[in-house]
């Protein structure tokens, strides 16, 4: 009899565990289905989007540095462009004229421009009035008793 009760047991625990055992790795585990497809046109995709990225990136470093050499070169225009004007107004105070002085020639990197020098218009009867007013007028003169 004892026997029977424990092949019994085992038989009945079997068939009872073996499919519960199934079902309970299939609910608890993760399920490992077919996403290679989906997940590798997403990692192509991302792939994609990064080496662009990095393109641009290139792109916009080698931008940079062409705007700073063009701000260099620039700016070693703008100061040989005040050293000439400074000169200029140098001669032009050490001569006491308003006459245009003809610059020295600018280095061979910067084009050549001639620049005019503004000139005063002269003084309009408006202009001039004022000034005749605030002259003081002279009184007038009174014949002197002989």
């Amino acid at each position: 009899m004892l026997r029977f009760r424990f092949s019994s047991g085992l038989i009945l625990g079997l068939l009872l565990g073996v499919p519960g055992g199934v079902l309970l790795g299939l609910l608890a585990l993760p399920q490992h289905t077919d996403q290679t497809p989906a997940t590798s046109a997403h990692i192509q995709e991302l792939t994609r989007r990064l080496e662009t990225a990095e393109e641009d990136k290139r792109r916009m470093d080698r931008q940079l540095e062409q705007f700073q050499q063009l701000t260099v070169q620039m700016t070693a225009s703008f100061n040989s462009l005040e050293q000439r004007f400074r000169a200029l107004e140098e001669k032009e105070r050490l001569h006491g004229s308003h006459t245009v002085v003809s610059a020295a020639s600018p280095p061979a990197a910067t084009p050549r421009v001639a620049v005019p020098t503004p000139v005063a218009p002269p003084p309009t009867a408006e202009e001039t009035a004022p000034e005749a007013a605030s002259e003081p007028a002279a009184p007038p003169s009174e014949p002197e008793p002989q």
